[in-house]
């Protein structure tokens, strides 16, 4: 079980213990109830949030989705997962990546409270976003919101440097790229132009600009608007 105590060694293995039991139950999650459930939705795109408890007592947290009916038959690409953590500062969030290297590997993303906090300040708030359809939880939101990550990192310092679909994000590289420490969230589009310039000229210096700046300004909210929530 994930207890805060842990160390990202610690952490990445016990995630790592749970992958091959949450691919499973995702699978039989996807052929026994939401695949059909796609198929008879009138509009697109849906979703469906689910909860799932492993053996050794991780509470996941998952989206399924379909932005049309052709997805329905690409079974679970469309699914991504996250455990959250509790600590006295507030809420995280442990998730997962694939990434090839030699291999195909899995890395954890570490999401500090710290994070979720900036995310409400930057973005939540100056858009007066409604959390009411997910209760009110901003993780959830988040994680709705936000299922294309990117991430570079500069080998020299181990920074870590990435978007999401509604921002960019800020952290540190630990355990040979299994594990990243994800500390902070910025709105490029609510930033002044001299904050804009200071933050470009900082990501080049770093050589973490690996896309052009029209890509960082995609900032906005509702950047994918789930139209039906399969419930259950």
């Amino acid at each position: 079980m994930l207890i805060e105590s842990m160390n990202s060694k610690e952490i990445t293995q016990e995630i790592l213990r749970d992958l091959p039991l949450l691919l499973h139950w995702q699978k039989n999650k996807w052929i026994d109830e939401l695949r059909s459930k796609f198929a008879h939705c009138k509009v697109f795109p849906a979703y469906a949030y689910r909860t799932w408890t492993s053996p050794f007592k991780n509470k996941w947290e998952l989206y399924f989705y379909c932005k049309d009916k052709k997805q329905i038959s690409q079974n679970i690409k469309n699914a991504w997962s996250w455990i959250r953590y509790d600590t006295p500062y507030g809420k995280g969030a442990y998730t997962f990546s694939y990434f090839r290297t030699k291999i195909e590997r899995a890395g954890v993303i570490k999401y500090v409270p710290h994070f979720f906090q900036r995310y409400r300040q930057r973005f939540v708030d100056p858009y007066h976003i409604d959390l009411t359809p997910y209760d009110g939880d901003i993780i959830r939101y988040f994680f709705h919101e936000n299922h294309t990550v990117g991430t570079c990192c500069d080998m020299a310092t181990h920074k870590v440097y990435g978007t999401v679909d509604q921002g960019l994000i800020f952290g540190n590289e630990e355990n040979d790229n299994t594990f990243y420490l994800i500390k902070t969230y910025i709105n490029f589009a609510i930033l002044n132009k001299k904050q804009q310039k200071n933050l470009m000229d900082y990501l080049r210096a770093a050589r973490l600009m690996s896309f052009l700046p029209e890509e960082i300004r995609r900032t906005k909210p509702g950047s994918f608007k789930a139209a039906t929530q399969l419930k259950g």
